[in-house]
């Protein structure tokens, strides 16, 4: 059995996706033949080879030469921006660009990506209203039926489809993770199916909140629902919902033997007899001793991803052992119960990770590392002497300020975390369970350590005044100097979660018809400052004088993710020191 595991363009291009990684990872340890592409980093390195870029910043300035100013375009006043210094641009994005990957440096680190940066959003203008920048997609379903909205069809077609084929799979996978990726991804699921005869699987944790929004506890898909019907053109023909090793690896046997899969745990597919959408949700958690170590395989660590640091992820549990923030449904979606991984397994990962790929800086993606995890990752690292950086998620724990020093000798370069509110009455209706004296030496000891702290923030939960937002603004200014990144957000009712499920609790009321999770403009709030309020308090920071500059600019097309953030924090030291 031969299976392409792949992830549709539009993520950050620094470090290689967890999901295939874990997905290729098991289904070779059970003897399956599997090629993983990570195709956003390999668009990137395809849509900047230097000739295909020139032509299209030409056309791009064809574009611009016949609307004219008057004319009026998505992002205009940013493209304006950086045209004038488009030549600059290219020259550099020429100097970096290698047949086999980015030759990027400390010292050109900024400039490398920044000029990236400013000849995707500039040669856009080939593509409207599509905006493709490093950490930025917009895009509309005309990009489906239009080819001159979509920049992602030459790649498919002349490199992506082809290496496909020659591989000769049996089935391909594709990982939606983030809503960027939806667009490209049908795209590519359009243009595998007119060039192969090959069945299709997809999942990922974007995929399953789609499948969470669609469902009606009957196990089927909500007749008449919009969300259904795009969750359908996904299914070309099955999909997988919450965590896919096991699912994935049953379905790949049932193809193998010419089975009908029908029955699947976790398994999604268009019913056509009942036209109904089909969702099994009965399936038993993965027991962590089945995981297996992850490689890296296929996939171009250490040369195209645009960083002279090579990242790569990392789990130490999967699920939150705390599960209990009332804002959030990320274990209803996955359908999972916290399991710590074996923790000699982490250690061997770390060093299979350094020793034969060459990584620098580890990324645990868990939702929550333990603190206790923390400390017996530090204290083997420093016993082993590997030399390895890293960086996780974790919570505000009494304990934690304590093992704060010993991680930051092993390594621990980034830490992010969970804060959200500077208010204690609001912390509590949150149920985060932890007091603003322990975040605050929790930073405190982060500063005195050398560790880059990336806080997270929200603004409009269900009854929070702006007085109780101005605390939080209040705890970001007085330690401005201690946080690297802010991720600040408005508050938006996710499905599943504490909150979805006790809406008259929280004051949580329908404007029209009914609540709908995740559509604030379905619903309001009785008391509080509510989310377009809350959406200006975060767009006010971006000017902010202190911590404007840190603000995560998950949507702009100047953008860039957390690792960007680490990384120009990280040259900065070492030039001073």
């Amino acid at each position: 059995m031969k299976v392409v595991l792949l992830s549709p363009p539009g993520l950050a291009p620094f470090t290689p996706p967890l999901s295939i990684m874990a997905l290729s990872s098991y289904l070779r340890q059970e003897g399956l033949e599997v090629a993983t592409i990570d195709a956003s980093i390999e668009f990137l390195h395809f849509q900047l080879f230097p000739e295909r870029l020139r032509d299209k910043i030409q056309e791009a300035k064809g574009f611009l030469a016949s609307v004219g100013p008057a004319c009026s375009y998505p992002q205009k006043e940013e493209i304006s921006k950086v045209s004038g210094g488009i030549e600059e641009d290219f020259a550099v994005v020429q100097e970096v660009w290698r047949e086999e990957g980015f030759a990027v440096t400390k010292d050109n680190f900024e400039r490398a990506t920044a000029a990236v940066n400013n000849v995707l959003l500039f040669t856009s203008l080939a593509n409207l209203p599509t905006i493709y920048t490093l950490n930025c997609l917009y895009s509309r379903e005309g990009m489906l039926e239009n080819a001159g909205e979509n920049p992602f069809l030459a790649y498919y077609q002349k490199k992506l489809i082809p290496q496909i084929a020659a591989f000769q799979p049996d089935l391909i996978g594709l990982s939606y993770n983030y809503e960027s990726q939806l667009y490209p991804g049908l795209a590519l699921t359009a243009e595998i199916r007119s060039a192969l005869k090959v069945p299709m699987v997809c999942g990922g944790s974007f995929f399953s909140l789609l499948c969470d929004a669609v469902q009606d506890g009957s196990g089927t898909g909500c007749a008449g629902n919009k969300q259904e019907e795009g969750l359908r053109r996904l299914l070309q023909p099955f999909g997988i919902y919450g965590e896919g090793e096991e699912p994935l690896l049953a379905l790949c046997r049932c193809l193998e033997k010419k089975e009908q899969p029908g029955g699947l745990p976790r398994l999604l597919y268009y019913d056509r007899k009942g036209e109904v959408l089909k969702i099994n949700r009965q399936a038993k958690t993965m027991e962590p001793a089945k995981l297996p170590l992850l490689d890296l395989k296929g996939l171009p660590v250490g040369k195209k991803y645009l960083t002279p640091l090579v990242f790569a992820p990392l789990m130490s549990s999967r699920g939150c052992y705390w599960n209990k923030c009332a804002f959030c449904a990320l274990a209803e979606t996955i359908g999972s119960k916290w399991r710590p991984l074996p923790p000699e397994r982490i250690i061997r990962n770390i060093r299979l990770y350094r020793e034969d790929y060459g990584i620098d800086f580890i990324v645990f993606a868990d939702e929550a590392m333990a603190p206790a995890t923390l400390r017996f990752l530090a204290e083997r690292i420093l016993q082993e002497g590997i030399n390895i950086r890293f960086g996780t998620m974790m919570r505000f724990e009494k304990g934690l300020p304590d093992s704060i020093g010993l991680a930051a000798q092993a390594g621990c370069r980034f830490l992010s975390l969970g804060f959200e509110s500077g208010c204690r009455r609001i912390v509590s209706a949150m149920r985060k369970g932890y007091s603003r004296e322990t975040a605050q030496l929790t930073l405190d000891k982060c500063a005195e350590n050398g560790i880059a702290v990336e806080l997270h923030v929200m603004f409009g939960f269900p009854s929070e005044t702006r007085e109780e937002a101005q605390e939080t603004i209040a705890f970001l200014e007085r330690n401005h100097d201690k946080i690297a990144v802010i991720s600040a957000n408005p508050w938006v009712l996710a499905k599943g979660s504490h909150i979805d499920r006790h809406l008259e609790q929280y004051g949580i009321v329908a404007k029209e018809g009914r609540v709908v999770a995740d559509e604030p403009s379905t619903y309001g709030i009785k008391e509080g400052i509510g989310y377009e309020e809350a959406l200006a308090l975060v767009n006010s920071l971006y000017g902010h004088p202190l911590i404007g500059k840190k603000i995560l600019r998950r949507q702009g097309v100047h953008g860039f993710s957390e690792e960007y953030f680490y990384m120009k924090r990280h040259f900065a030291e070492v030039q001073h020191a």
